[in-house]
Order: C-alpha cells, then sequence, then structure tokens
C-alpha cells in the first residue's frame, strides 16, 4: 500500500486488528510505501518498500529494517519479493539488480546488469518466481525476462527479436507467473500477455485484438481450475484454458 503502511486484517473478526501490533505505529512502517510482501518458512513476513527492506515478526510484532550498504541490500527501492524452496529471500530493485539474502548466514549476493551475455539484463526487476527445477526467473523493465541457475550462477535472457514472432512481445515486463504445466506467463507494458512454452521455447501473445481488456498487464494469478487472470489498465480478464483452443474473458 503507497503511503498506508502494513495494515493487519482479521478474517474471523471482520476487521483490521493493528492496535495489537504495537511496532505497526512505528512511523517508519505506518507510513511505508509498501509494493511487496512475502512469507517465508518461518512465518517471517517481508515487506519491500521505497525506502528498503523490512521484516516483520506475526508472533512478537518486532520489526527490523534492512538499508542499503556496501555489504548488504545494494539499493533501498525494492519493488518485488519472493522466497524460495530453501526459504531464500530474493528482492528485486529498482536500479539496484536482483538480490539474494540468506537467513542462516545474514549474508546478501547481488546480481546487477552487465555486457556479459550470462549476466542479469536489467537492474530494474519487477516480478520474481520460481520453476520446479529450482531456476529463478525475473521479470525486468527493459531486459525482457531472465531466468537464473544456481548451480551454473548463470542467467539466460529472453528479449524481444522485431523479426521474431515467438520471442517475447515487449521488453518491457511488470509480472512473471508458473502455472502447474511449468508454463510461463508474462504481463508487459504494451505487449500484452504472453505464455512462454519450455519444450517449444516460443512464446505466444494476446492482445486487444484477443479481447485482452488492455495490453498493459500488471498482475497474473491462476485458479483451482487453472484458468490464469490477469490484471490491467482496464479491468481483470480469465483466460479458459482449453483442450483445443484458449478463450479471453474480460469483466
Amino acid at each position: 500500500m503507497l503511503g498506508g503502511g502494513l495494515n493487519v486484517f482479521s478474517r474471523q473478526e471482520g476487521r483490521f486488528v493493528n492496535e495489537r501490533f504495537s511496532s505497526l505505529n512505528n512511523p517508519q512502517v505506518r507510513f511505508a510505501n509498501i509494493f511487496s510482501i512475502a512469507e517465508d518458512n518461518d512465518g517471517t513476513l517481508w515487506l519491500g518498500t521505497m525506502d528498503g527492506l523490512m521484516n516483520f515478526s506475526k508472533t512478537s510484532g518486532v520489526l527490523k529494517d534492512f538499508k542499503a550498504s556496501p555489504t548488504g541490500l545494494s539499493n533501498n527501492y525494492v519493488r518485488s519479493l519472493y522466497i524460495d524452496k530453501s526459504n531464500i529471500i530474493w528482492i528485486g530493485t529498482n536500479g539496484g539488480g536482483l538480490n539474494a539474502y540468506n537467513k542462516t548466514t545474514g549474508k546478501f549476493t547481488v546480481y546487477r546488469a552487465g555486457n556479459n551475455a550470462n549476466s542479469l539484463s536489467s537492474d530494474v526487476i519487477m516480478d520474481i518466481t520460481e520453476d520446479a527445477s529450482g531456476k529463478i526467473w525475473v521479470a525486468t523493465y527493459g531486459g525482457g525476462i531472465c531466468s537464473f541457475d544456481r548451480g551454473t550462477g548463470k542467467f539466460t535472457v529472453f528479449k524481444n527479436d522485431p523479426n521474431d514472432a515467438n520471442t517475447i512481445s515487449t521488453n518491457f515486463v511488470h509480472a512473471i507467473f508458473i502455472d502447474k504445466d511449468q508454463k510461463l506467463w508474462i504481463g508487459t507494458y504494451g505487449g500484452g500477455l504472453n505464455v512462454y512454452e519450455p519444450a517449444s521455447k516460443k512464446f505466444s501473445h494476446y492482445t486487444e485484438n484477443d479481447g485482452l481488456p488492455n495490453n498493459i498487464v500488471n498482475g497474473i494469478i491462476a485458479d483451482n481450475s487453472n484458468n490464469i487472470w490477469a490484471s490491467t489498465n482496464n479491468g481483470v480478464c480469465k483466460l479458459n484454458i482449453g483442450k483445443t483452443k484458449d478463450t479471453l474473458i474480460s469483466n
């Protein structure tokens, strides 16, 4: 929430229960611009803000702050968070690249964009996820999408090629989501909704011409029937995944 800090809602009581956590009155969190929230395997909440990284213990109410430093977080503007299967906190920053924080060692590893073909393609990380093999996938603003192999320490970059219709539609990506079939769904800025098939290594595209309400896609999730839901700048739509044909239904 931009400017509204962290709020706690009780589904049982049907109301906000911020009064139970005194640390929420701390001006640092009460008025924070929060872009992302993730919960680790220990139940700790991690908050990505415009002014650094924070974690919040739901049991003790203790708040801890992480700021940019030469040996720590690379940038205070945190846009995205993801907790992987090993409980590593992946942090996407706005200009500082991709960070990985190990709770056990208390150390940050920073990955920055570079000229090397196997490096990160952009330092602006909009979204992060993980596939079944343990590869980390990142959505970047201006650099397409990247997959990161922790075994080799190398990135594979997927960018738009104007001469190849089977590539990603644009390099400006807002969201990335992996469904139960390990297809990558990609929400772009101006290029609609893309889907990447790892088997064929090809991208397909859904745009306003196919019924998408808007070509700016901000978020993607799947329901229990594996239908894909996408939020856009002009409402929400559902993609029915059919055996013979996929169908877009807009609000």
